[in-house]
């Protein structure tokens, strides 16, 4: 040993006789180690499988997404009718005396004709039901034209369905109004 009388210990003497003391690493604050280092331990490595059932569920959403957007703009298109449904409605918008107060409350039709209901307001003021019926038949040049018009089952000049046939390429060729009317409420019947 060394020659120290005092009893005191040499600093070698200490560090050697005595265990090792064992400083436990400073572990890391978390904002000073990237994110992407911290999670690494944690992060499952996806396997080809997973990412296939992934991508699965991805087109199956993104399909479903546009199913439903498609869906709802066709559901919120209000219903058209036929071209001759326009033609009719087009000859009875010009053969009304005050085409503004028109109001459909019905409309028939199959293959060769078309009858609209409607109220409209007459020039004394009365309001009334009344009723068209066109009928239509072949043409060589149009592939269509009215042959016959009743107006409250009474029949049109021939004169005037004529001379209306004249215009149906121009109304044909500039979209008439189709939208169909909405289903009528009898004002009379309590709900």
């Amino acid at each position: 040993m060394s020659d120290n009388t005092s009893g005191e210990k040499d600093l070698s003497e200490i560090v050697n006789d005595e265990e090792p003391i064992i400083v436990p690493a400073v572990r890391a604050q978390p904002y000073d180690v990237p994110l992407d280092q911290l999670l690494s331990d944690e992060a499952n490595a996806l396997t080809p499988e997973d990412v296939k059932k992934l991508k699965q569920v991805g087109f199956g959403t993104l399909g479903v997404v546009i199913l439903i957007v498609l869906l709802s703009i066709y559901g919120c298109q209000p219903k058209e009718g036929s071209m001759a449904y326009g033609i009719c409605s087009t000859f009875l918008e010009l053969h009304t005396q005050y085409p503004h107060t028109l109001k459909y409350t019905d409309l028939e039709g199959s293959r060769t004709a078309v009858r609209i209901y409607f109220t409209s307001t007459d020039p004394f003021g009365q309001y009334k039901p009344e009723m068209i019926e066109c009928k239509f038949g072949p043409d060589e040049k149009m592939g269509m034209k009215l042959v016959d018009v009743l107006w409250n089952r009474k029949p049109m000049d021939p004169k005037v369905v004529s001379k209306f046939n004249l215009t149906l390429p121009i109304i044909i060729s500039s979209d008439p109004y189709l939208v169909l009317p909405p289903a009528w409420e009898n004002q009379l019947i309590p709900k």
